[in-house]
């Protein structure tokens, strides 16, 4: 975050040295960094062709492309060496533009193109499939920022309170969904938390609309309804204690404390970070935790999921349980 924040104002600052810079004047940009100069030399006729999807800071991006295009006279990037002594100029400067770049938003900015300015999408006579896949997707999520379920946003709101009560540890939106794509996790495990995030799995208040199905929102052991919360944690039908056990004791091998349990910490579950005494993380621990959330309450809702549904209501047994946990922690 803190190199983007880096990138983001060195654009602002080379399209505020554009804007107030004659077209016929020739204008030396100089930096530190490298990343406006290659952007607009080496990615910038990629980036267009494929309509700038996924590009960071692509707004501001294009309006500095089309600036540059109407100039008249060179502009030139300088890239100073280290030890140079414009390098402490250039690094003034960029704090400057790094707490602009904070204290205004891109409408502040007036990030508005230039008359005759490429038109932007991008190009559907030679493009893959993977761009205009990414661009349905990236176009999928900015209607979802725009539209946010209710459900959802709550759980988020769950996970990033459990976070910093648990681990002192302040995450955002982004943050968490990208932790769902971990290779750690095995597909059938992210989907179940994916779905988890957005209430979607068919439980509880799911069947309250549905005639004929009111009864199936109710837990049948402890009479009240059947959130992921209460399968997961809270539910008297024999198993659950036992796989969470089972998880808390192969964690002791390791490590001295088991962070206590909620549905935040479950489905945030990548997120959570073990430091040893001084201060550095413990990535092992990190993956061990990951998995030992991860994978007992994933198999915590099959063996629900299989008692109502295919055991019209009968537990597993206790050996049947520990041989399902020893196949997963094997």
């Amino acid at each position: 975050m803190r190199e983007q924040s880096q990138y983001a104002a060195e654009c602002y600052a080379a399209l505020e040295a554009i804007r107030t810079t004659r077209s016929e004047t020739v204008l030396t940009i100089t930096s530190t960094q490298s990343y406006v100069r290659d952007s607009m030399n080496k990615k910038l006729m990629g980036w267009e062709h494929e309509g700038w999807v996924g590009i960071p800071h692509r707004e501001v991006l294009r309006c500095l492309a089309a600036e540059l295009k109407t100039r008249k006279a060179r502009t030139i990037f300088k890239i100073v060496a280290p030890g140079s002594h414009d390098r402490e100029l250039c690094r003034q400067a960029a704090q400057l533009a790094k707490n602009a770049a904070r204290s205004r938003t891109d409408e502040q900015w007036i990030l508005k193109l230039p008359l005759n300015s490429a038109l932007p999408g991008l190009s559907l006579q030679d493009n893959c499939q993977r761009v205009f896949y990414r661009s349905i997707r990236e176009i999928k999520t900015n209607v979802q920022a725009l539209f946010p379920r209710s459900s959802t946003t709550k759980m988020l709101g769950t996970i990033k309170k459990d976070m910093a009560d648990r681990f002192d540890k302040h995450v955002d939106d982004p943050g968490i969904w990208k932790s769902l794509t971990s290779k750690d996790f095995l597909p059938c495990t992210a989907q179940f938390l994916w779905k988890g995030i957005h209430n979607a799995h068919r439980i509880g208040n799911y069947w309250t609309h549905i005639p004929e199905c009111e009864d199936h929102a109710m837990c049948s052991d402890c009479g009240v309804t059947e959130d992921l919360e209460h399968i997961l944690l809270k539910c008297g039908s024999p198993g659950r204690d036992t796989v969470w056990k089972a998880a808390e004791t192969l964690w002791h091998e390791k490590e001295d404390n088991w962070p206590e349990l909620s549905l935040g910490i479950i489905l945030g579950c990548r997120l959570a970070e073990f430091r040893d005494e001084n201060g550095k993380l413990k990535r092992g621990s990190q993956r061990l935790y990951q998995i030992l959330i991860s994978e007992p309450a994933y198999l915590n809702w099959k063996l629900q999921n299989d008692r109502v549904i295919s055991r019209d209501g009968t537990p597993a047994s206790e050996e049947e349980i520990m041989n399902k946990w020893k196949y997963i922690h094997h």
